[in-house]
């Protein structure tokens, strides 16, 4: 039996975070760090679906390789630095290869901006503003507004993003989700058995620096299918960069990443809006436990990308100017040899 909606109010470690839940599923999000979701669980059957830290302290010491952190903006930007036509760019190098790298939001504590109840459904929107006094605003001189939506039901896991700009220059507006799935889907079943299918087109080439050097690659043979099969979730490395394409799911066309293990019938469904046109894949070393298939609106190192917006994502947002998308998450048994 499903329980009522709710929402709590609790200390994680010392830190407020806001327990709720709704048809089955529920979810920790900490305003605190980056407004992150920090777990997703389907109750009924334990399924842990985004990758969880123990404690707080573990979740502060890497914070991107737990729930759903906000990049932006996403990924690397060489050497840290770009510009418009209306501003030059110099972002704080984090990155082992000289690269600015993940963002400037994902650390920084935002507000709770509503908190509550439906008759089916539960809701938690966080937001952050960046304003004078904020600790990137002088290396990002961009007034705006980032919130983050979400909303629990016996649909899962609704995600909207909605970015605004509320300053008088045009602003570079990239978006993603450093979002980490457990493998295995359950703790009882092997990673092993965990194929990983997403909407992917043709693969950017990297040069040794992780920058992408322009020229787009088809799929290999074993890559391809991604798009179809699948391929193992765990037990190698994955670390590529690709442009999105739609794929077709159950016979439907599907945009996002699908973790299936189709010996215990069971498969986690993240379907993404079509702001994002990229993705990026990255499991560490393929043996801890989790993938990140993260969704991006622009290409790495997009403002710097010789290339077309339409195609590499670059986009800037005018005065007053919003972008926004909606993503979901959720569990599906097998019945028979139906999904």
């Amino acid at each position: 039996m499903k329980r009522a909606p709710f929402i709590r109010h609790e200390s994680w470690d010392g830190t407020p975070v806001i327990r709720f839940g709704s048809g089955g599923y529920e979810a920790i999000v900490v305003p605190s760090l980056g407004g992150m979701l920090a777990s997703l669980t389907e109750v009924e059957h334990g399924v842990e679906i985004l990758h969880r830290a123990d404690r707080l302290e573990t979740l502060l010491s890497r914070p991107k390789i737990y729930g759903i952190p906000t990049i932006f903006p996403p990924n690397r930007i060489c050497d840290g630095k770009f510009k418009t036509d209306y501003c030059e760019y110099s972002l704080p190098i984090n990155s082992p290869d000289g690269h600015h790298c993940h963002g400037l939001i994902s650390g920084e504590p935002w507000d709770l901006l509503r908190a509550g109840i439906g008759p089916a459904s539960a809701v938690v929107e966080v937001g952050y503003e960046n304003l004078p006094g904020k600790e990137f605003y002088n290396t990002f001189q961009h007034d705006f507004v980032f919130k983050n939506s979400f909303s629990l039901s016996a649909e899962g896991l609704e995600h909207r993003y909605e970015v605004t700009n509320k300053g008088a220059l045009p602003m570079p507006a990239g978006v993603g989700f450093h979002i980490a799935f457990n493998v295995p889907v359950r703790k009882d079943l092997p990673g092993e058995q965990v194929v990983l299918k997403a909407s992917l087109g043709r693969r950017w080439e990297l040069d040794d620096r992780s920058i992408p050097t322009g020229e787009s690659l088809p799929l290999g043979c074993i890559e391809n299918n991604y798009k179809f099969g699948g391929l193992p979730a765990a037990g190698f490395p994955i670390r590529d960069h690709y442009a999105a394409e739609s794929i077709k799911l159950d016979g439907r066309g599907f945009h996002g990443a699908v973790l299936q293990d189709d010996k215990k019938g069971v498969r986690i469904i993240y379907q993404v809006g079509e702001t994002f046109k990229h993705w990026m894949l990255w499991n560490e070393f393929g043996k801890t436990g989790f993938i990140c298939p993260e969704p991006m609106t622009w290409m790495i190192d997009a403002p710097n990308m010789p290339l077309e917006p339409e195609i590499s994502g670059y986009r800037l947002l005018g005065c007053g100017e919003s972008m926004s998308d909606t993503s979901r998450i959720f569990v599906q048994y097998k019945r028979g040899d139906i999904w």
